[in-house]
Formats: C-alpha cells, sequence, structure tokens
C-alpha cells in the first residue's frame, strides 16, 4: 500500500476518534444516541470496518481497533450488530497474529481494550470465542499482554 493512501487511512481514524470524542459527553443522550446507534449499526459500515480491521498496515489495523473502542461504547446494539457481523472473529484471529513478533504489542494492546470494553459495558453479548483467544494469550505471550489478559478473563469470570 503506497505512503499516500495510508495517511489517508490514518486522517480517517484520525477524524472518527476525535468524532466520537466530542459526542461521548452527550453520547447518552436522546437522540444522539439514537441516531449514532442506527447508523454505526449496518452491515456496509461492519464491511466497510472489517477491511481497516484486516489491512496489511499495522498503523491502520491499530487504528482500527482504537477507534472499534470508541464504536462499542456507543450502545448495546452496536455491540450486538459487530457480533452478528462477526467482528469477534477478527478480534480473536488478531489477537493471535504471530506471537512472536513484538511490533504487534501496541496493536494487541488496542484489542486487549476493546475486549475489555465490550465485557465491562456489555457482558450478555460478549462473544465466547474471546475468551478462548485470551486464555492462549494466558499460556503464549509475555507478561504484559498476559497480566492485561489475566484481569479481563477475571472480568469475564466475575460478570
Amino acid at each position: 500500500m503506497s505512503q499516500e493512501v495510508t495517511q489517508k487511512n490514518n486522517n480517517l481514524f484520525s477524524r472518527i476518534n476525535d468524532g466520537i470524542n466530542k459526542l461521548r459527553r452527550i453520547l447518552d443522550q436522546e437522540p444522539i444516541k439514537g441516531l449514532l446507534t442506527s447508523a454505526l449499526c449496518q452491515q456496509k459500515f461492519f464491511k466497510f470496518y472489517k477491511l481497516f480491521m484486516i489491512d496489511q498496515d499495522r498503523k491502520i489495523r491499530e487504528y482500527a481497533f482504537e477507534s472499534f473502542q470508541k464504536i462499542l461504547n456507543v450502545s448495546e446494539e452496536v455491540a450486538d450488530f459487530a457480533k452478528r457481523e462477526k467482528v469477534h472473529v477478527i478480534l480473536s484471529y488478531s489477537l493471535g497474529r504471530d506471537c512472536k513478533s513484538p511490533t504487534l504489542n501496541d496493536e494487541r494492546t488496542q484489542i486487549l481494550k476493546c475486549i475489555q470494553v465490550w465485557i465491562t459495558k456489555y457482558p450478555t453479548s460478549f462473544p465466547f470465542i474471546i475468551a478462548q483467544s485470551l486464555l492462549s494469550i494466558c499460556k503464549n505471550f509475555e507478561d504484559n499482554l498476559r497480566k492485561r489478559a489475566i484481569d479481563i478473563l477475571i472480568e469475564i469470570s466475575a460478570k
């Protein structure tokens, strides 16, 4: 992918993050929450978004996961729709990607933050496959990621 396309995609995620951060203060108020939920609960949106989650560029994937945390915060309907669109499979796959590469730690950290938001805010819609991925991390990864995965597994057990 060319440097120009990568920069364009980075700018896109910057705008998504900035927009959601600005809305965060009034996110729980209607009609904002309803409008944002209906805008995000679209198959076209998730089809488009998943392309960034599996992009070849590690930074693009990292930005996609960072903004997905904020998207998950919008409402339980968005989390349910993300589950129907199999986003949890991408999270799980990306979490286990090339466990020997230290350059993926930032990406994994963003994925773990997504998982943390999902289990904290919407435990009833939390996908079981992610818990299995967390167990794998506890067995195969370095201490920092292992500790965070254990913390999330403890929270899953409590919920």
